[in-house]
Formats: C-alpha cells, structure tokens, sequence
C-alpha cells in the first residue's frame, strides 16, 4: 500500500514539475506561444516517470491475485492519464497559452 501511494506522488509531483518548468521556460523566453520544454524532453521525462509509477503501482498491490492486480493497476493507470489531461488542459488554458 505504502509504495502504492509513492506511485501517486511521484507521478503527480512529477507532473507538476514539468508543467512548471514549462511555464518557467515560456516566462523567460516571454513569449508563451513559443515552445517551452522541448517536446521530446518533456514526453521523455513523462515516460520514465509513467514507467516507475506503474512499477511501483504493481509492486504495491502484491497482496492480490494478478487478476485482481492488474485490474486495479490498470484502473489506476487509467485514472492517472485521465487525471494528467486534465491538469494540462488547465495549464494551457490558465497560462493564456491556448484554449479550447
């Protein structure tokens, strides 16, 4: 259970984090239409910490069958994603970078 919550935070903070360094990059540049981040940098660092997240999801739910635990790591994957969209649509949208 305890490594299942380090999942969480480490995949939430870790969002937080490139989509402030985004944000600090677009300030500096003084432009917020230009590109923050470089698209593969960002999409890299998404990717090690989607994988590490997931390892951690399934190591903690060790007590349960591996039926039941994939199921419920990939509920949480799933419930990850959905939660990362969101944040990002309300960073583009509050920063002024573009909106739906």
């Amino acid at each position: 259970m305890r490594l299942s919550v380090i999942g969480w935070l480490l995949w939430l903070s870790g969002l937080v984090l490139v989509l402030a360094a985004d944000y600090i990059t677009r300030r500096t540049q003084d432009d917020f239409y230009a590109e923050g981040l470089p698209g593969i940098l960002q999409n890299g660092i998404m990717f090690v910490l989607g994988v590490a997240s997931v390892w951690l999801l399934f190591k903690g739910a060790t007590k349960l069958r591996t039926g039941y635990r994939l199921l419920l790591v990939g509920g949480e994957v799933g419930l990850g994603y959905a939660v990362a969209v969101v944040l990002n649509l309300f960073y583009v949208c509050t920063a002024g970078i573009v909106c739906l």
